[in-house]
């Protein structure tokens, strides 16, 4: 992440950075990952992050016990359709 810091860090402070070839070039020579020279060059910063961060998705899902243990867990489900 120190990397992609220092590079990003670079950029804002080169005006030539602007210039795609000059970009390119420097990303080449950073030693970043192709996913985070990618991201940099789309300015895509949720990719980056992803890139960077290489963290899985965590998803929690509350579990709803019944009440009663005679009580049974049942589940609706809506199908109603919309037109837009």
């Amino acid at each position: 992440m120190s990397k992609v810091i220092e590079v990003l860090m670079q950029i804002a402070g080169n005006a030539e950075m602007s210039n795609k070839n000059s970009l390119a070039e420097m990303l080449s020579n950073a030693s970043l990952t192709q996913a985070q020279e990618f991201a940099i060059q789309t300015k895509d910063m949720d990719a980056l992050k992803a890139a960077t961060y290489n963290l899985p998705e965590i998803r929690c899902y509350p579990i709803l016990l019944p009440d009663d243990k005679n009580e049974e867990v049942s589940t609706v489900i809506n199908n109603t359709v919309v037109n837009f």
